[in-house]
């Protein structure tokens, strides 16, 4: 266990980048709502895509996290 001992902070960018493309993502879905009929489906699978990549990175983090107690 202890090799994979990670500093606390060494991990924060994958805090950042999923809290980062989680924002993005609801905003995105927000703004393809507003679009209308032509574009919507196609910024909801992007926004969708877009949010699971923050939550992936979220998950990744909080493993990482973990490490350090």
């Amino acid at each position: 266990m202890k090799d994979k001992m990670v500093k606390p902070g060494a991990d924060t960018w994958r805090m950042w980048l999923g809290l980062g493309l989680g924002g993005l993502g609801g905003i995105t879905a927000v703004l393809a709502l507003s679009i209308g009929r032509d574009g919507m489906p196609i910024f909801l699978a992007v926004s969708v895509l877009v949010a699971l990549g923050g939550l992936i990175q979220l998950s990744l983090w909080s493993k990482t996290r973990r490490s350090w107690l």
